[in-house]
């Protein structure tokens, strides 16, 4: 009897074995899916990160773009308002000739009148002129 329970305890602790190394087996096969999904999420984040470095670099680009229209207009409005200010000194030098050229022509006639009168009292003696100019 004693080989039938030897052979019974072996049983068992084989069906305990077999047990333990099944469930071992099970163990192992959830482990195994696990890093083979964990190894496909992997796959796509770096799909997905290789993406996101294309989309930043993109932007980027456009960042760079939108800097160097921000400084052509900044020049270009620095460009008109100097341009403006220089309207306004030519202005201003335009209603300072106009004023010149007004007093000018006052003394031109004045002379011209003068001349005129000058032309017309040479016969006359230098008293007779200044009679008829008063």
């Amino acid at each position: 009897m004693s080989t039938t329970t030897r052979v019974g305890e072996w049983q068992i602790e084989k069906k305990v074995s077999l047990g333990t190394l099944g469930a071992l087996g099970v163990q192992a096969i959830v482990v195994i899916v696990f890093l083979v999904q964990m190894s496909g999420n992997v796959d796509k984040n770096t799909t997905e990160l290789v993406k996101h470095d294309a989309r930043i670099s993109t932007v980027e680009a456009d960042v760079r773009k939108y800097d160097n229209l921000v400084y052509r207009i900044t020049v270009v409005e620095q460009t008109n308002a100097a341009v403006t200010q220089k309207l306004d000194d030519l202005q201003q030098a335009v209603n300072t000739q106009s004023g010149d050229i007004r007093v000018m022509r006052e003394i031109l006639q004045r002379l011209e009148s003068q001349s005129k009168a000058a032309v017309f009292d040479l016969g006359r003696t230098p008293a007779l002129a200044r009679a008829s100019a008063e």
